[in-house]
C-alpha cells in the first residue's frame, strides 16, 4: 500500500508547467469523480488577502461550540499535509486521506493538472463522503478562477481584508485584485464584506456584488470595549487570537452567522453562548503564536505581505516588543522591502534562512544570502544562516520573532 507522501509526490508530477488559473481542469476531474462538489453540506466560501484563515477559525470554533459538525479546507499546511482537511471536525486521518487521494488519482488518469486543483477535488470528495452540517471553504489564490470556485450555490460568501499579494496573478491594483476576489459572489447569495484597509477595495467589492446580484452587506462598525468589542449592537468578549486585526476577523465571523440566522438560512441554531465560547477558544496556529525552542521564547507569525507586516508591527507595538532579533524567510515574488520596512522600527537584527518546507508551495524560497543582501541594502543588519535552529541560536536572545512566510512557521514548528 502506498503512503500519503508517495501519492502526493505522484500528484505533483502532473503539475502544469505554468500556473494558468481557471476552472476547466477542476470541473473536468470533478465530473469524472461524480461531481462531489454538488453533494456536500452547505458551504461558506471565503476569499481575501489577509485574515481569511483566522475568520474561518473563528467560524469553526463558533459552530463547534454550538454542537455543529464541520468540514474545512484551507492551505497551506504548516507541518503535515493532512492539516488542509478538517473532516467531521477532526484533521483527516492518513487512512481516509490516502483512500481519497487514490480514488481521485485513478480518475485523473495522469492528466495535466495543478497540485492545488487536484487536491481541491480530493477535499470535495472527502466532504461528499463524510457527513457534516457545514463546509468552511477557503480560496487558495484569488477567487474568480480559484479551483474552489466551482460550488454552484454556496450558503454564503465572505471577503476578508484585501491587500497587495500575488499581483502577477491577480493584477497590480487593489481594484483589480478585489475584482478577482469578488468572483466568488453569486446571485441572491449573502455576501459579507469584512472591514477593509483600502477604501478602493470596498467600493470595488460593492460594485461587483451589485453586478451579479449578490445580497451584500458590510460588517458594521466595530467598537472596542474593556470587556471585548461590540458589533451590530451586541457585545462579545476579547478573541483568543492576538492582534488588533483579530477583532475585525472575529467580528466578521459573528456578524456573518447572525446575518444568516436573521435571514433564516443557517442550517442550525447557534445559541448566544456559542459566540462567546467560539471567540475565546478559537485556535489558528502561526498567527502571533508563542512557543519555546531550546529555551528561547519564539513569536511565530505567518504574515508575508505588506498589510500583514503592518498588522504585525501594531501587535509588536501593543505588546511593547522592541529591539527583538528576527528570523526571516520569504518566498520569491514577495515584496521584501515593503515587508521589512513595516517591521524595522521593532527589529534589532535579521537572520535570514532558506525555506525548505516548500514541498507543496507555489513558489521557491529566496536564497538566504540574497535575502540578507536585500535587507542590508535597506540599512538593516542581516546575517544569512543555514536553517532556523542555527538562526535562533545565533541570535543569542531570550526572545526571537520568526516571520515572513507560513512555510517558515512550519519549519519552526517542525524543529
Amino acid at each position: 500500500m502506498p503512503s500519503v507522501q508517495s501519492v502526493l509526490k505522484k500528484l505533483q508530477s502532473y503539475h502544469t508547467k505554468t500556473v494558468d488559473l481557471g476552472l476547466d481542469r477542476t470541473l473536468h476531474l470533478l465530473a469524472k469523480c461524480g461531481d462531489p462538489h454538488k453533494n456536500i453540506p452547505p458551504v461558506i466560501h471565503i476569499a481575501g488577502t489577509n485574515g481569511k484563515g483566522s475568520t474561518l477559525s473563528f467560524l469553526q470554533s463558533i459552530f463547534q461550540a454550538a454542537g455543529a459538525v464541520v468540514h474545512r479546507y484551507t492551505s497551506p499546511e504548516l507541518v503535515v499535509f493532512n492539516e488542509r482537511f478538517t473532516v467531521g471536525g477532526q484533521q483527516v486521518s492518513d487512512a481516509d486521506l490516502l483512500s481519497a487521494l487514490l480514488f481521485v488519482d485513478a480518475k485523473n488518469a495522469g492528466e495535466s493538472i495543478t497540485f492545488f486543483e487536484i487536491t481541491t477535488v480530493v477535499a470535495f470528495y472527502l466532504f461528499a463522503t463524510h457527513p457534516a452540517d457545514v463546509v468552511l471553504l477557503e480560496t487558495g489564490l484569488g477567487g474568480r478562477l480559484d479551483s474552489t470556485n466551482v460550488v454552484p450555490n454556496p450558503l454564503c460568501t465572505i471577503i476578508a481584508n484585501m491587500g497587495y499579494d500575488h499581483q502577477h496573478f491577480l493584477g497590480d491594483t487593489i481594484g483589480q485584485i478585489a475584482t478577482e476576489k469578488a468572483g466568488i459572489f453569486r446571485c441572491n447569495v449573502p455576501a459579507v464584506i469584512a472591514p477593509q484597509t483600502h477604501a478602493k477595495a470596498y467600493s470595488t467589492l460593492q460594485r461587483c456584488a451589485d453586478r451579479v446580484g449578490a445580497l451584500h452587506t458590510p460588517v458594521p462598525a466595530i467598537h472596542r470595549t474593556t470587556q471585548g468589542f461590540e458589533v451590530d449592537g451586541r457585545a462579545y468578549p476579547h478573541p483568543n487570537l492576538i492582534g488588533d486585526h483579530q477583532y475585525d476577523n472575529g467580528a466578521t465571523a459573528v456578524y456573518t452567522l447572525r446575518y444568516l440566522q436573521r435571514r433564516g438560512v443557517l442550517p442550525l441554531h447557534i445559541p448566544d453562548g456559542a459566540y462567546a465560547r467560539g471567540l475565546t477558544t478559537a485556535i489558528h496556529r502561526g498567527r502571533f503564536e508563542t512557543i519555546e525552542v531550546d529555551g528561547v521564547r519564539v513569536y511565530l507569525d505567518g504574515g508575508h505581505n505588506v498589510d500583514a507586516a503592518r498588522c504585525l508591527a501594531r501587535t509588536l507595538q501593543d505588546a511593547k516588543i522592541r529591539c527583538i532579533p528576527m528570523v526571516c524567510g520569504m518566498l520569491q515574488g514577495k515584496d521584501v522591502r515593503g515587508f521589512i520596512h513595516m517591521l524595522r522600527p521593532y527589529i534589532s537584527h535579521i537572520y535570514t534562512v532558506p525555506i525548505s518546507h516548500t514541498a507543496f508551495a507555489t513558489a521557491a524560497g529566496i536564497d538566504a544570502t540574497h535575502l540578507a543582501m536585500l535587507i542590508r541594502d535597506m540599512g538593516v543588519p542581516a546575517t544569512p544562516c543555514p536553517d532556523v535552529k542555527t538562526a535562533i541560536k545565533t541570535a543569542n536572545s531570550p526572545e526571537v520573532l520568526c516571520a515572513g512566510s507560513l512555510h517558515l512557521v512550519g519549519a519552526v514548528l517542525g524543529v
